[in-house]
């Protein structure tokens, strides 16, 4: 009898979901760019109001507050940003040399309850495996922060860990949308209303003073004279901190912040400090102390990991802070630091516990999106699979080629 594949399971980044109607099979895409981009463009460059959602809350079985639901959900992964490596997985997939499965997720709600629905899939689609294979676990981006606490309880379920630009520790960069929304030159393809509902956006930030900092600097926050806040100075988990320095909305021209509104962004907080304090914040300790191991350090030695990601780009670390007049210039970083653009080198090369890993640096000029369509990535994905296979593995490199060309 034949082999069963190598089983993989890829869980993309933020904004790396399509998403469309609940139900609604024949439904036009709420968010498939760029078709959707130019369809929100043409309406008023308006930034997608139509993933705005609900402001309003509810409590949970936990007595945890839990943003209300829309009628909109994730329904694939997003080609556009990722063509290249979608191409390649399917194309494997479909050959029968990989068995695939893709986790897209709505990359709108908070992290705390889209990390549960992942969870709940990853360990369905390891623990119903009728050829009881280890995984390997595919990660971009945010898809890194939402599996690790899987990875973490349950390491005999994967072989190997491809974590690419993983964004486990903390960053500020997100008030800039919050501020502006999301621009690509005069595109707007976030508006900044949009992005206020979000509550995915709020869990970012540093638990200031039991969470660590590797920016560059002492803090994400510095004064124009370059000294850097502490916490005590300004927490951006702090509702009364973004009344203070006009953060977020509470900083929007001629606008009165209704009660709803500001109740939404405290219970947004709420939500993401939850989140990073059950996941990431362990009193302080640094983040390869075993207290981040839900197992014995012992049983996560048969697991692979390797970290890919780039330090071509000078890449935002701190925002400045005006204590005169209690205001954030979002506008631009103050302080930058090596990295993908997104993420500076050392955010993407963390793995709390401090367990082995590989470190792999991109394709020189890759980005924090563009670097998981790099034919590298592509040959470390090969050689992760087929490591025992050499029959499958040219089959494979066969299909790179095809892909990337040569």
């Amino acid at each position: 009898m034949d082999a069963p594949p190598p089983l993989v399971i890829y869980v993309p980044g933020l904004y790396s979901s399509v998403l469309g109607k609940k139900q609604a099979r024949f439904a036009p895409n709420e968010w498939k760019i760029p078709t959707t981009l130019l369809f929100s463009l043409v309406t008023g460059n308006r930034g997608h109001r139509n993933l705005a959602l609900p402001i309003t809350w509810k409590k949970d079985e936990h007595g945890n507050d839990v943003q209300d639901e829309d009628d909109i959900e994730a329904t694939d992964c997003l080609p556009y940003v990722q063509a290249k490596l979608l191409t390649l997985l399917d194309i494997l997939n479909e050959k029968g040399l990989i068995e695939l499965h893709k986790i897209p997720w709505d990359w709108r709600r908070s992290l705390e309850e889209t990390e549960m629905k992942i969870s709940a899939q990853l360990e369905s689609i390891c623990a119903n495996d009728v050829h009881h294979r280890k995984a390997t676990l595919l990660t971009h981006s945010t898809g890194c922060k939402l599996a690790w606490p899987t990875v973490s309880r349950n390491p005999h379920y994967f072989s190997s860990w491809i974590n690419c630009a993983g964004c486990i520790l903390a960053s500020n960069v997100f008030l800039q949308e919050f501020q502006q929304g999301w621009k690509l030159g005069r595109v707007s393809l976030l508006g900044k209303e949009t992005a206020f509902t979000l509550g995915s956006l709020y869990c970012y930030f540093r638990v200031a003073k039991n969470e660590g900092w590797v920016g560059a600097g002492d803090s994400e926050f510095i004064t124009p004279d370059g000294k850097f806040l502490t916490h005590e100075d300004i927490d951006a988990y702090n509702i009364e901190d973004w009344k203070k320095f006009k953060l977020g909305v509470f900083g929007w021209e001629n606008k009165e912040v209704t009660l709803e509104e500001s109740m939404h962004v405290e219970k947004s907080l709420a939500a993401g400090k939850r989140f990073r304090e059950k996941y990431y914040v362990r009193g302080g300790k640094p983040m390869d102390s075993s207290a981040f191991l839900a197992r014995l350090r012992s049983e996560y030695d048969h697991l692979k990991i390797v970290c890919y990601g780039s330090a071509s780009h000078q890449t935002h670390s701190a925002f400045e802070v005006n204590l005169e007049n209690n205001t954030v210039d979002v506008t631009e970083s103050k302080l930058t630091a090596l990295g993908d653009g997104t993420l500076f080198e050392k955010n993407w090369q963390a793995v709390p516990g401090g367990l082995d890993l590989d470190i792999v640096m991109a394709e020189e000029g890759s980005t924090h999106v563009s670097l998981v369509n790099d034919k590298k990535l592509a040959n470390l994905l090969v050689d992760t699979f087929f490591s025992k296979d050499e029959v499958s593995k040219a089959s494979a490199l066969a299909v790179v080629k095809s892909v990337h060309g040569k």
